[in-house]
């Protein structure tokens, strides 16, 4: 089983320390709700610990695999894997999608998360920016 099958299945568990072993130790992780990534494990486990909790009826949907073109922005020709995701935030039935970029060493180096619509997104910030305050 690869990291990004592994990764899928433990998002799905909501296990976050599981999330967090499939990641490299300097992730780089955008938001789409921050204006500046967060980088490393450390950083990303408080958030990932809040959009489980967030996150109902939580799906993956599609998988998508390429390589990156534009090696100017990522890890130049990195693998890429997408994976298209629905859920309900706060009632509001959101549609997103994981891009995940891998490094040598195997695991997820790159996280780069696209939610819509834009008021299912204002709801996402405002629950996990509650709990991140409250952490």
């Amino acid at each position: 089983m690869g990291v990004v099958d592994d990764f899928r299945r433990r998002v799905l568990e909501k296990d976050v320390p599981g999330i967090l072993a499939t990641l490299s130790p300097d992730i780089t992780f955008h938001s789409p709700v921050m204006p500046k990534p967060y980088r490393s494990r450390a950083a990303v486990a408080p958030l990932l610990t809040a959009l489980a909790e967030v996150f109902e009826d939580f799906a993956y949907t599609a998988e998508f695999d390429g390589r990156s073109i534009d090696s100017a922005r990522s890890a130049a020709g990195s693998p890429r894997h997408a994976l298209e995701f629905t859920a309900t935030v706060d009632g509001k039935s959101i549609t997103g999608m994981d891009v995940l970029a891998t490094g040598d060493d195997g695991l997820i180096s790159e996280i780069t998360v696209l939610v819509r619509p834009v008021t299912a997104a204002h709801s996402l910030a405002r629950l996990v920016g509650r709990r991140l305050t409250a952490a």
